[in-house]
Order: C-alpha cells, then sequence, then structure tokens
C-alpha cells in the first residue's frame, strides 16, 4: 500500500470516530441536539441561490476539493458564486452526497 492510501484509510477512520462521538454524546444528553440546530445559510447571485444546512452536511468536502475557488474552506463567506459559472455550480451542488447543498436558479424580473 502507499502512503497516500493509508491517508486515506486513516482520514476515513477519524472521521467515523468523531461522526461515532458525536453520535453517542447526542444520545447520552439529549439538550445537546438543541444547541446544535442551525438554520440553512443562503448564498445568492443575479443567476443562483445556493443554500447549505450543516446539520444536514457529513463533511465529505466534494464540493471544497472539486470547486474550490466557489467552495473555500478557509474563507468567510465560504460559499462564492461568482467564483465559477453558474453551469459548473449547479453541477457541483448535484454531486453533493448528502444533500446539505442545494440549488435554485433565480427568476428574471420582467419590464
Amino acid at each position: 500500500m502507499c502512503i497516500s492510501t493509508i491517508n486515506k484509510y486513516i482520514s476515513s477512520i477519524l472521521l467515523l470516530l468523531k461522526r461515532y462521538r458525536a453520535y453517542i454524546s447526542l444520545r447520552l444528553n439529549p439538550k445537546i441536539d438543541l444547541l446544535m440546530k442551525t438554520t440553512p445559510h443562503v448564498f445568492s447571485n443575479n443567476d443562483i441561490t445556493v443554500t447549505y444546512n450543516p446539520c444536514q452536511c457529513i463533511n465529505a468536502e466534494r464540493c471544497a476539493k472539486e470547486l474550490s475557488n466557489v467552495f473555500r474552506q478557509s474563507v468567510i463567506p465560504w460559499i462564492d458564486l461568482d467564483g465559477e459559472s453558474t453551469d459548473k455550480i449547479i453541477q457541483q451542488v448535484k454531486k453533493c452526497p448528502s444533500g446539505a447543498l442545494k440549488f435554485h436558479i433565480n427568476q428574471k424580473e420582467v419590464a
């Protein structure tokens, strides 16, 4: 096995442990669930609106890895809809494994 494969396995195991700890803490202390509820974040430009639901996200990081100029991990706001074409953003949102990212096309106003 090469080192990159081992690192991927280790990262996957650590992510599973993190989720398991969160699951156990919710089962042991249901009051924590009330604190973790958040509302979806909404990002818009002239063409599209993208919503991100952090409670639904499984942190697969697919969005940030595949379209990093739109889904930025270390910048706030972390979604920059002007970073890429609307078509590419829609394609990436559709790839979200958890469904935490959703989109809709903005209606153009007719004068």
